[in-house]
């Protein structure tokens, strides 16, 4: 029998266990663009996703994305309206796969921006000066959109938020630089020249509002009657009768329990109820009050889905809550099943991450298009399209998903069935691979008295590759089902392996004699359970396990300042044939008023450290704001670097900029090789040889079954002493 081989070419670039391997959850699915893989795709139910357009796309140099809204020309053609850390880009999403960015208009570099749209007018803010932008949307359809002043009346510099009652024709600040942060309004019967209006007082109860929804009441007891529902941060909600701007009087201030920061609310359609988000309550927890008396709101109930993520931005549309929830993502929930305690109906999660208490992810949406498509912006990750869907199939993986796959074929079982009168076609569904020759597909094959259950059959594929795979389902009607969500995009990946042998692993949950030196004046490097909350980008958690290594463990402001803090391993052993490196990383540089500037380094020596070697460096950009990834390396393809005994491995993070906050941390270190043959099955006992000793194993096991039974026929007998004989010597 021949021994086992392991990988010794560059494809051990690849040959680790990616995220998608590691204990992935059984995936399920509903809808196009649904899974249920954390770490590769986007985790999402009953949401299409038609086009993502990623914050470099738009090609303003911004480092966030922020809020977004959107304008539908007299024509019908529809445009995304995303606000950008240093512009706001005009995007046409008539064609929802098709986005086309239309123009970009550049504004002072603020991590704060809002929309509004009033007919043909979109209103800007920021929160870094230069007043509020006043774009031209007239003739958008004809590739011309125009910025028709920068509003600084009065002073005007800064404003957070803007609130448009399209009824009456008034614009709102919500916390600007003038009138204490309290609200002011500006009359926009000249749209692109709006003119004060007037403001509220101090001695009329006023208090700055985060954001407010303004309307205007044409029937019931407060026909005629302007007014701002707002969320007045650490007060609650405050009811305000607008109608004077002149004379803006407070009707109501309602509190609540476990009251933080009112952040944003906004009606039902109906007007009973208003579903107000608190930002910093550490859950997402939204509260539900009835508004029909609105001089004595009573608060009716919370709802939630279990997740510590904070909850944003919120609109209502029809008998739908759409909801941007930062680190958990884009949620829809049903007000028809129960205007209280709505049940959550779809979802789709735009920062696989995790769901923590940290400002990454989905900024907000906008679900008010006429075709019902819905728009979402994403701090990290740009502009979403997407539609929510009534699915005709189901699909779930019944097994969960492998480790690895044999290079000679395997399989995995799934169960396909049709929902809300679809039909299945078993001719329409595909297992599709690549193992890095190009995309192929398998049909489905039916189970035999299975209930909607099939085999799906990988074929052949490169020993020590990482296999791409994903599957799809159309229905007889024409409904495509994709698992997980970005197909071909963003696949499932499985390496191909009859074995991976693990040479050396540190999960840090004890002391292995890594050391820190720099010469950084705060944030060094530490072993510890992560102690912050995400607030500042430090991991909430590790990636495995209690312990990590992390740039100061302090729940609160501490990060690294003032120069460099270097974590450097003990000896390790990379001297293996094919030995590939692979560890857990995390490194945030999103925050404070330098973002997205400074990089942390990995480097690997082989001469016990005093010669170094790039492995990679992250950042200052590309994967800098936050979240665990899994990276992988083959040693064998570190330039610079010759496999060696005397190994060693320093992660250094550093602060070289003004107002930067860097926050790093590294777990689950692993120096790996790949298996590609299976041992012979005729070492019974493992030690590399079949000689007498498997003999008496399996005289041991006789008339059983599993170990002794090395010609797999159910039975350990007198063909499994023969099948031994023939194979004796070295495996």
């Amino acid at each position: 029998m021949p021994a086992k081989r392991h990988m010794t070419t560059a494809m051990l670039a690849t040959a680790l266990l990616s995220a998608a391997a590691l204990g992935a959850p059984r995936p399920t699915a509903s809808a196009p663009g649904v899974g249920a893989d954390r770490s590769t795709g986007w985790d999402s139910d009953g949401v299409q996703l038609h086009a993502h357009v990623s914050v470099g796309s738009f090609g303003t140099g911004a480092g966030n994305g922020n809020d977004c809204w959107g304008y539908t020309s007299p024509s019908g053609r529809e445009y995304a309206l995303m606000g950008l850390e240093n512009a706001m880009a005009v995007v046409e999403i008539t064609n929802p796969a098709s986005p086309s960015i239309i123009e970009t208009i550049s504004h002072t570099n603020s991590l704060w921006a809002d929309l509004k749209v009033y007919q043909d007018v979109v209103y800007v803010s920021n929160e870094s000066g230069g007043g509020v932008d006043v774009v031209d949307l007239a003739q958008v359809d004809d590739g011309v959109v125009t910025l028709v002043q920068r509003m600084t009346d009065g002073g005007l510099s800064s404003v957070h938020n803007i609130a448009i009652d399209t009824e009456s024709g008034f614009l709102y600040l919500c916390i600007g630089n003038i009138n204490g942060g309290r609200l002011v309004a500006y009359d926009l019967s000249n749209p692109r020249y709006p003119t004060l209006a007037g403001s509220m007082t101090s001695g009329n109860g006023g208090v700055g509002q985060h954001d407010a929804q303004v309307v205007t009441y044409t029937s019931g007891p407060w026909s005629g009657r302007q007014i701002c529902f707002g969320a007045a941060q650490g007060q609650g909600l405050d009811i305000i009768d607008v109608t004077d701007k002149s004379n803006m009087v407070l009707m109501s201030r309602t509190s609540y329990p476990s009251l933080s920061y009112a952040h944003q609310c906004w009606l039902g359609e109906d007007r009973q109820y208003l579903y107000l988000n608190d930002e910093t309550d550490g859950v997402a927890e939204t509260r539900v009050f009835d508004v029909s008396d609105l001089e004595n709101p009573v608060l009716e109930g919370t709802f939630g889905w279990g997740s510590n993520s904070i909850d944003h931005n919120l609109y209502v549309k029809g008998n739908r809550i759409y909801q941007a929830n930062y680190t958990s993502g884009f949620r829809v929930l049903d007000l028809g099943a129960d205007p209280v305690s709505p049940p959550l109906i779809a979802y789709f999660d735009t920062y696989p991450a995790n769901d923590g208490q940290s400002y990454n992810g989905l900024w907000s949406c906008y679900p008010f298009f006429p075709s019902g498509i819905v728009i979402g912006s994403d701090l990290e990750s740009g502009l979403f399209v997407w539609s929510v869907v009534q699915p005709e199939l189901e699909m779930e993986v019944l097994d969960p998903l492998p480790e690895r796959i044999d290079p000679t074929g395997d399989s995995l079982s799934v169960r396909l069935s049709a929902v809300n009168d679809g039909e299945v076609d078993p001719d329409a569904a595909f297992l599709h691979v690549n193992d890095g020759s190009g995309w192929s597909e398998q049909v489905f094959e039916v189970v035999p008295g299975g209930f909607d259950e099939y085999d799906a059959i990988f074929p052949p594929t490169e020993c020590g590759s990482q296999v791409g795979y994903y599957l799809s389902a159309t229905s007889v009607s024409g409904y495509e089902l994709v698992l997980p969500a970005g197909g071909a995009a963003s696949p499932w990946v499985v390496l191909s392996a009859v074995d991976v042998v693990i040479d050396f692993e540190d999960s840090f949950e004890t002391n292995t004699g890594w050391s820190v030196s720099g010469n950084a004046s705060d944030g060094q490097w530490e072993r510890g359970i992560p102690a912050g909350g995400g607030d500042r980008g430090d991991p909430a958690s590790a990636a495995h396990g209690a312990y990590c290594y992390l740039t100061d463990n302090e729940d609160g402001n501490s990060d690294v300042d003032g120069g460099a803090t270097i974590l450097t391993s003990p000896i390790l052993d990379g001297s293996g044939e094919g030995a590939a490196l692979s560890y857990w990383r995390w490194f945030n540089n999103s925050f404070g008023a330098s973002p997205y500037e400074d990089i942390m380094t990995i480097e690997i020596s082989d001469d016990g450290g005093s010669t170094w070697s790039i492995v990679e460096i992250v950042g200052p950009t590309d994967q800098a704001s936050g979240g665990w990834y899994e990276v992988q390396f083959a040693l064998s393809d570190i330039a610079g670097y010759d496999q060696s005994a005397n190994t060693r491995l320093r992660v250094t993070a550093e602060d070289t900029g003004d107002g930067s906050v860097v926050e790093s941390a590294l777990d689950g270190l692993r120096i790996s090789t790949v298996v590609c043959d299976a041992p012979c099955p005729e070492d019974v006992n493992g030690d590399a040889m079949v000689n007498v000793s498997d003999l008496l194993a399996v005289i041991a096991a006789w008339g059983g079954s599993g170990s002794g039974d090395v010609d797999g026929d159910g039975l350990v007998g007198v063909s499994d002493i023969l099948t031994i004989i023939a194979a004796w010597g070295p495996c």
